[in-house]
């Protein structure tokens, strides 16, 4: 079982965050600042600025400590079932060898041979069947943590938004081509705060 089969969701999970919209009702303009127009360049800078903020995903996926622990584990697990997997392997390569060297040597009846493929050939199919079952569990842990991960995030990004009266919270992934962030003012990046939040609820 290759680690690359199972982990696929990094690039995955990054596109799903690659666009977080969280739409917000713009607050109603003041009649009386509609009535009056603002001459104060403090005020007029504040308004003119776009109600849009992001999130750097990388650091807040190598530092949110749900999604850090929940990782380590699926991945001594996957180590783990990967290493079982492959031992019960070689044992079972091991057992056609040493049969086949019997057969070769005629020390097999034609009844005692068949009864061998029989056996072996259980073996085969109950090692594919424990590695499908392992992969299916871990596959379905991995999708949980993904699943909490953004059902999180979508969250507190909601509230955040709400409270802070942006419409767009978008996502920034390192200088990538893909990022859909390349240059924004520092300001506007709202990852440790909502770093802060995620990790004050402690993930689940």
């Amino acid at each position: 079982m290759k680690n690359h089969s199972i982990f696929r969701f990094s690039s995955a999970l990054l596109l799903m965050l690659a666009v977080v919209l969280v739409s917000c009702q713009p607050k109603a303009a003041d009649k009386s600042e509609a009535a009056t127009p603002q001459t104060n360049t403090t005020s007029t800078t504040k308004k003119s600025r776009l109600p849009i903020a992001y999130i750097n995903s990388d650091t807040l996926l190598a530092n949110y400590t749900y999604f850090v622990t929940a990782m380590k584990a699926l991945s001594d697990k996957q180590q783990k079932a990967s290493a079982t997997l492959e031992k019960k392997g070689r044992a079972l390569q091991n057992s056609f060898v040493a049969v086949q060297k019997k057969v070769q040597n005629g020390e097999l009846t034609a009844n005692q041979i068949a009864k061998e493929e029989q056996r072996l050939n259980n073996r085969q199919q109950a090692l594919a069947a424990e590695e499908q079952k392992m992969a299916a569990e871990i596959s379905q842990e991995n999708q949980e943590v993904q699943d909490t991960l953004y059902s999180n995030l979508q969250r507190v990004l909601q509230k955040y938004a709400d409270e802070h009266g942006y419409e767009y919270i978008l996502t920034y992934a390192g200088m990538g081509m893909g990022s859909q962030v390349l240059v924004a003012p520092k300001e506007s990046d709202i990852t440790p705060e909502i770093l802060k939040i995620l990790n004050a609820e402690g993930g689940e």
